[in-house]
């Protein structure tokens, strides 16, 4: 989840309902969409448990390099800032651990983990070996409204313009629900978190530098499922390959 803020100087408190709400732009927002790190109680209502903001708000600290690799993060330094009670940050620094992005350290704190580009070659590797595997035993009890959901889903991919992240987002809903239509739910928990891993690694190598220099080949999602339609796994799974490979181009 991205936290897409405007500049917080171009708000200005709201008389009639001042208490925690801005006015921007004749749009009257809490003061948690401003500062999504401060998510207190009242946060809860449309956004999910506030442990889910608060894995969403270190995610992504942790890859726009707020929180850089080998960095020491505590349960009171965490507390102090998102303003919230000890279980939801708790749950939220466990989740992260699990996945890999985080290492607990006894007595001492949650150390950001440091993903080498050698880790990010195997995690492709994995993807391929998984989702391609998937596509060649799978691909022949989709129906049509999976392939109509999955083409939607990649024209969304095709219009997320030149933002890395957007098309992130998108891309990795592609994946998701491609995978998801084998039914094999331990394949999709390990993709979903060897994303989060992917995100989290390209984060820490090349944040500020994506927008710039990547570009997208948005098409090979629309070649994967052409393949697939016409029954030709391994033409899928070779588009499959080329499209994994738009995510290593930087070495």
């Amino acid at each position: 989840m991205l936290f897409l803020q405007p500049p917080v100087n171009s708000f200005r408190r709201e008389g009639r309902a001042g208490r925690g709400f801005y006015l921007y732009n004749s749009i009257l927002l809490p003061y948690s969409e401003i500062h999504p790190e401060r998510i207190g109680a009242r946060g809860m209502e449309k956004n999910g448990s506030l442990k889910s903001r608060v894995y969403d708000a270190l995610m992504m600290g942790i890859v726009r390099g707020e929180y850089r690799p080998g960095e020491i993060l505590t349960e009171g330094r965490l507390l102090e800032r998102f303003e919230c009670s000890r279980a939801p940050v708790r749950e939220a620094l466990a989740s992260l651990c699990s996945e890999g992005i985080l290492k607990n350290l006894p007595r001492c704190g949650y150390e950001v983990v440091r993903i080498t580009m050698d880790d990010i070659r195997q995690m492709l590797q994995f993807r391929r070996l998984v989702e391609g595997g998937v596509l060649a035993d799978t691909c022949r009890r989709f129906t049509p409204e999976d392939y109509r959901e999955l083409y939607v889903l990649a024209e969304n991919c095709s219009r997320a313009g030149s933002s890395m992240w957007e098309h992130w987002e998108q891309n990795t809903r592609f994946h998701l629900k491609l995978l998801s239509l084998s039914r094999n739910e331990y394949a999709v928990r390990e993709l979903r978190s060897t994303l989060s891993l992917l995100k989290v690694a390209y984060g820490q190598h090349y944040w500020g530098r994506w927008d710039s220099a990547y570009t997208a080949d948005t098409q090979c999602h629309f070649h994967i499922l052409d393949a697939l339609k016409t029954g030709n796994a391994a033409e899928a799974q070779a588009q499959l390959a080329r499209d994994l490979e738009d995510f290593a181009v930087f070495q």
